[in-house]
Parts: structure tokens; sequence; C-alpha cells
């Protein structure tokens, strides 16, 4: 009986926390399922604790505004992004909230579609107009609300740029960490190709030690006047050293040495 009543009350909380999900939820009606949509006022006591600004889509079945902007609103993808950046309430129809905060320009303000946009203190954001200054919260188009919410974001001190300041540092970091490793296994790989070629292990690759190097690589091995003008133009006119080979492996791409690695000494696990 006690692990029945303790079921029933894991049971009941669980239908309670459904229940108010649901309460908090709003359904979409057309306007994107895949926009977390949100009653009025579970947005602003979200909007409250998470200090997100909120936006209010104002709609109604029967307008033929509402009916024209609806198709082009759940098509855009970059609506559909920057709507994580809000709250978003859809107050359609009945839902519709009639304190004066929703119709800036007063008793004429009760045309439709109207997006209002509320600081995360319930407070109209001013100046985020759409593109006729007479109706001030009338969208007609997905291009004029994305411009309206990326306003909105930019007066709640939002900034949609600092993901992808963040993702290129990433990449950034990604690829200076391999050109270091890169940069680090140079010298131990060409000292091995130098072992094998340079004959005379003083450093310096004469033509026919370069031409080891070239033939092993499946290429044509330069003559001495070639070899010698590939020298001068190194800055290494006495021959190619292992310091200016190095220096030279080091600016390339990993793939580059290492080509020569296999192909001179053997696979390399560096």
């Amino acid at each position: 009986l006690i692990a029945s009543q303790t079921t029933m009350g894991v049971y009941r909380l669980a239908l309670g926390a459904l229940a108010a999900l649901a309460a908090a939820a709003a359904p979409a009606e057309g306007w994107n399922d895949r926009i977390k949509w949100l009653r009025l006022k579970e947005a602003e006591q979200q909007a409250r604790k998470e200090k997100k600004p909120m936006m209010v889509l104002i709609h109604q079945n029967w307008c033929g505004a509402c009916k024209a902007l609806k198709p082009q609103f759940v098509g855009s993808k970059d609506i559909e992004k920057l709507s994580n950046h809000f709250l978003m309430v859809n107050a359609g129809n009945d839902q519709e909230p009639m304190e004066g905060r929703f119709r800036p320009e007063g008793l004429k303000g009760g045309y439709y579609p109207r997006i209002i946009f509320l600081s995360p203190q319930g407070q109209r954001i001013e100046g985020v107009v759409g593109p006729n200054p007479e109706y001030k919260a009338f969208y007609n188009s997905a291009s004029t609300v994305v411009d309206a919410m990326k306003t909105a974001l930019q007066k709640s001190g939002v900034d949609l740029n600092a993901e992808e300041r963040k993702r290129v540092a990433a990449e950034k970091a990604k690829a200076d960490a391999a050109q270091a490793k890169h940069q680090s296994t140079v010298p131990t790989m060409l000292q091995e190709i130098f072992n094998r070629i340079d004959s005379d292990h003083d450093k310096v690759l004469t033509r026919d030690e370069f031409a080891v190097m070239i033939t092993k690589m499946g290429g044509k091995a330069p003559d001495e006047k070639q070899y010698r003008g590939m020298c001068t133009s190194y800055g290494v006119p006495a021959g190619l050293t292992f310091e200016k080979m190095s220096e030279v492996y080091m600016q390339r791409g990993p793939d580059e040495i290492r080509n020569v690695y296999d192909k001179v000494v053997g696979k390399s696990e560096l």
C-alpha cells in the first residue's frame, strides 16, 4: 500500500509538471512549429528570470494581411534562428492582449498583424519600427520582421556576432595548434631524411644528394646548373642546408614534408 501510494504520488507530480508545461506552451497556429511559442504570462515570468527580450505576435485568423505574412514567416530560416534569442509569444485570436503597450498608436493601433518587442521587464522596446512609421508594429514581409528582430536585440544589448566570433576564434586556435604541431615535427622528420641522403653529414646537400631525394620521390632530378639556380633563389648558393629546408617546410602544409619522409625514409607515425 505504501509503495502504491508513493507511485501514485510520483504520477501526480509528473502529471502536474506536464500540465504546467502545457499551460506555458502556446500552439503555433501555423506560425512555425519549430519555434518555441509561449503564452504572454509565462513569457513575462521567464523573461525576468532569464533576462531575455520578448517578441509578441498578435494576429487574427480572419486577417488578410496575417494570411499573407504567415507563409513568409514560416519559411524564414532567419526568423527561426533569431527566435532563439527571444521568448516568443503567440498572442493570436482570443489571446490578444489589450494593454496600451501592445497598441503603439493608441486607439488606431488595432491593426493586424502586430509584432511588439518587450524588454525582460515587460516594457516596449522603443525605436523598433516597421516599414510604415504610421503603423509602427505592422510588418508585411519576413525581411522586415528579421530587421526588426535584429534591431530589438541590438537595443537589448545582445551581440549577434559573438557566436560567430567565438566559432572563428575556435577554428583559428585549432589551425594554430595543428600548425604548431606540424612545425615541431619538421626538424625530426627532416633529420631522418638527411640521415638517408646527406652522405657527408655536413647538413648541406650537394646536387647529387638532392637528386637522391628527388629520385626516391619519383621526380626528375635537376642538373647542376638548375640546382645552383634553385639554391641561389633560396639564398643558399652553396647548397640546400638543413636550416633552410626546415624553414621552408615549416611554412608549408604538413602533407608535403610527410610525403618526402614517406618516400625517402618510410611511413611516418609522427
